[in-house]
């Protein structure tokens, strides 16, 4: 199992698998199971690569949102799940997944040295959930954007509590060759029609010494400017389009398998 350690001086970007669902609440479980399984809300796989550093940096540095508990929402049961006619039509891809856009996505905190949170937008980011395992409590997760390529992702952790969840990733991308390590977590409130306060953070682990790359050890989290992600199709292509000049590419990783 990989370890997600950050180096001393720095500090977090992103494309993914889907490492797992969290709740609201550090709360106390009933079973000796869950005591066993879990450490304040969080699972003992998850803590093996997410140390008390990073965490720490996720939630005080990058204002995300770590939704803790051991009974995540079924994700693939209540997408969709009120839309009768609509959801037929969603669901038409190969690989059955679920999927949300966040649409417009904007910066909410950074670590990039000499960088500021403001009126800066990035292009529309696609997540597909599937492969949900209840008893796992696994996942895999696609993403993708308009305007780059896509990734895809298998194996990820599943925790949390009634419909809020958040998501641990470690992914890999190659470039040209190097390959940049990345740390990613997603969390939101799911509904039928799509994810409410969805967040995304990223932290680089490895930059490969890429100028290209954010810096290792720093990072960004996002937001959606409507607050809500909403339920969709997965775009069968993902070609590359004119954007404004104001429009900043999330770099899009390969997972760590």
């Amino acid at each position: 199992m990989p370890h997600f350690k950050l180096p001393d001086t720095h500090i977090l970007i992103s494309s993914f698998l889907l490492l797992s669902f969290f709740t609201a609440s550090c709360g106390i479980f009933d079973s000796d199971d869950s005591d066993d399984d879990f450490e304040d809300g969080i699972s003992v796989d998850i803590r093996e690569f997410i140390d008390d550093q990073t965490l720490s940096i996720l939630e005080d540095s990058l204002k995300m949102p770590i939704h803790r508990g051991d009974s995540p929402p079924d994700v693939m049961s209540v997408l969709g799940s009120d839309n009768s006619g609509r959801e037929s039509e969603i669901q038409s891809d190969d690989l059955e997944g679920r999927t949300v856009v966040m649409s417009p996505m904007q910066m909410v905190e950074t670590l990039v040295p000499g960088e500021e949170p403001g009126d800066r937008s990035f292009v529309d980011t696609y997540f597909r959930m599937r492969n949900l395992d209840m008893d796992n409590l696994t996942i895999d997760i696609d993403r993708g954007q308009v305007v780059a390529e896509t990734a895809t992702g298998a194996g990820g952790y599943i925790i949390g509590d009634d419909m809020e969840f958040t998501i641990f990733a470690e992914l890999e991308q190659d470039r040209d060759g190097d390959v940049v390590v990345i740390s990613e977590v997603f969390s939101g409130e799911v509904t039928p029609d799509g994810i409410q306060d969805p967040h995304l953070a990223i932290i680089i682990l490895d930059d490969a010494d890429r100028d290209d790359v954010i810096p290792e050890g720093t990072g960004r989290s996002f937001d959606d400017g409507q607050q809500f992600a909403e339920l969709t199709e997965w775009p069968e292509d993902f070609e590359v389009e004119e954007t404004d000049e104001s429009v900043e590419k999330l770099e899009i990783i390969q997972i760590r398998r």
